[in-house]
């Protein structure tokens, strides 16, 4: 039979009973719901897993931008605090420079009312200006 042109025919199967019929379609429908379920849970498990991606994705970005801010906020207090310092010895300098004038000030009051007494501090009366000017001079 190898050299036979025709392949040996199948005989025909019987025909199905309406209760297999009804099993077979029963299978069908329901490897066909598997499939679908299938697809639906995968569909939702690749939906999750985007969303998850996307979730980190934007908790990224948030913490980047807070970041961000942090570092803004930061810089800004250095800034001020920066120009607070620099205010502060303008302030100082200004002060030093204005004791230094009326140091010299009280000075050369005292020195013309110590002329005018002929250069003899005891010749001066207690309650003349002269002495409030040497303690200012010397407090200064």
């Amino acid at each position: 039979m190898p050299d036979s042109p025709n392949p040996p025919l199948i005989p025909p199967a019987k025909p199905l009973t309406e209760e297999e019929k009804k099993a077979l379609e029963a299978t069908a429908k329901t490897k066909a719901e598997l499939e679908a379920k299938a697809k639906e849970e995968a569909a939702k498990a690749e939906e999750a897993k985007k969303k998850a991606e996307a979730d980190a994705a934007l908790a990224a970005k948030e913490k980047a931008r807070k970041d961000e801010e942090a570092r803004k906020v930061e810089e800004q207090k250095q800034k001020e605090a920066k120009a607070r310092i620099e205010e502060s010895l303008k302030k100082a300098e200004e002060l030093k420079v204005k004791r230094a004038a009326e140091k010299k000030k009280c000075l050369e009051d005292a020195q013309d009312i110590l002329l005018s007494f002929n250069s003899i501090e005891s010749n001066i009366p207690p309650d003349n200006t002269y002495w409030g000017l040497m303690n200012r001079y010397r407090a200064l």
